[in-house]
């Protein structure tokens, strides 16, 4: 069954994302807003041992636009930080609207905007006949 996320607040400073079934609940937390930059941690908040070290909650990805929100780089569960254009690849040249990325979990998922929906997007996971 697909997860299907809805947005509890709008907000793209402080949005909550929770699954309609009640299976995951992720926080995006700008943590930075100027002209040149804009910083966003990711934060699971599905599990109730979600706090690290000291009580501090440990995000699952930061995320760091340049200036007009362009692509900067992204950091997955405190790895190293790289590009997005590397991380987020294009599924098709002349298609912007999909972008396919490997997860932790070593699996393809691809991000397609639905529609003409400027704020619909769904992910996918593309099986492989090896991983079935």
């Amino acid at each position: 069954m697909p997860y299907i996320f809805e947005d509890l607040t709008g907000e793209l400073t402080g949005s909550e994302f929770v699954d309609l079934n009640g299976r995951l609940y992720f926080r995006l937390h700008c943590t930075l807003r100027t002209p040149e930059r804009a910083a966003y941690m990711i934060y699971d908040m599905t599990s109730t041992q979600r706090a690290g070290r000291g009580g501090v909650m440990v995000p699952v990805a930061c995320l760091d636009f340049g200036a007009n929100n362009a692509l900067g780089t992204v950091s997955i569960r405190q790895g190293p930080y790289i590009e997005m254009e590397r991380y987020l690849s294009r599924v098709a040249r002349n298609n912007s609207l999909s972008r396919k990325f490997v997860a932790s979990d070593g699996q393809t998922y691809t991000w397609t905007r639905k529609g003409d929906s400027q704020c619909e997007w769904e992910v996918t996971l593309k099986y492989s006949l090896s991983r079935l």
